[in-house]
This record gives C-alpha cells, structure tokens and sequence, in this order.
C-alpha cells in the first residue's frame, strides 16, 4: 500500500500515512465482505492498471523525449548501462555476468511462487494443473515484460533528467516520487 500512497500523496497531497490507513480499511472491508473472489478480482484489477499505466507512461515519457525512443536507445547502446564488453557468462558465480543476473532473478521469482501470500493465493484457488501451469507461464511472461518496461522507463527518466535536462527541479525529487513528478509536470497539474 506504500507505492500507491506515495503516488496519490503526490498527487492530492495528503498525507502518505492517512492514505495506507485509508486503503487498508478499504482492503480490510472489501475482503471481509467478497472473501477470496474479491481479493482475487482485486488483484487482478490492481495487476492491469500496473500493467497498462505503465506502458502508458512510457509512451508518455517517449514523446516527451526530444529525440524519442532514439535517445533511449542510443544512451542503452553507450555503454553506461550495460556494456557490449560484458561477459554474458561466467561460470564462476563470484564475477558480475548477464547470466548471473538471470539467474538470480529467476531464482527470486521462484522463491515467490513459494513464499509470497499473493501468489499462493492464486495458488490455492487454482481448479485444475492445466490452469496453473497457464497461470505460472502468463506470469513470467508478464514479469519479464514489466521489468523491460521499468529498465526501459528508468532509462528514460535518465535521459530526460541527467542528458536533456540536468540540473532542472525535477533532479532534486526523490527518486520513488521522480516519474509521478514528471507526469505531474507533463500534464501541468502541478
């Protein structure tokens, strides 16, 4: 509940605090009343809006860059990020490798599909294999979807502040709040 507070926060300017008390009582009401069908309803509602407001945003934040999608690209093929110069794999796993990293993530992914309470959820309410099976697969294509669109987002945000606009207001944001700020900005309600 934090991320969306922070978000609405800056948006309303409420309290971040008011607001978590706020959707946890709504939570609390909206679960006690429509039991696992709703929370699972919730969740997918809540899941849809992350996936389509960030491309959105994206989108939003490509034509607001001078030279668009180019520039995004052009600063990943640079070098600053990820350098054609790294090794993709090292068997050693104590050196920094494309390929540890994978492998960390997957291992992560997996560890929640054991260990977080959504995701067991989903689970547990699962009619049949064939179903989850389905259900495992879409998630991991969505996951890695959504990471593309957060690196290429954060990307992005990069360009926007440190190459097209150093030094501007918005540098001094703090960073869980900087791409609110720029829609906010963009949008001219601030």
């Amino acid at each position: 509940m934090y991320l969306p507070s922070v978000a609405l926060a800056t948006l309303t300017k409420i309290d971040v605090n008011i607001l978590i008390i706020t959707m946890g009582a709504i939570a609390i009401v909206y679960s006690y009343t429509g039991g696992v069908k709703s929370v699972l309803w919730t969740d997918f509602i809540q899941g849809s809006v992350l996936l389509i407001g960030t491309a959105v945003g994206l989108f939003i934040l490509i034509a607001n860059l001078k030279g668009g999608f180019g520039d995004i690209a052009s600063e990943l093929a640079s070098g600053k990020f990820i350098s054609g110069k790294e090794t993709i794999f090292n068997p050693n796993l104590l050196k920094d490798s494309i390929f540890l990293i994978i492998l960390g993530s997957g291992i992560n992914t997996l560890s929640s599909y054991v260990s977080s309470q959504d995701i067991v959820q989903r689970f547990t309410t699962t009619q049949n294999v064939k179903k989850l099976n389905k259900m495992m697969l879409t998630n991991g294509v969505l996951s890695i979807f959504i990471a593309y669109v957060f690196y290429l987002i954060g990307t992005g945000l990069y360009v926007y502040y440190q190459v097209q606009h150093p030094g501007s207001e918005g540098s001094s944001i703090p960073q869980d709040q900087i791409f609110t700020y720029l829609l906010l900005m963009i949008f001219q309600l601030e």
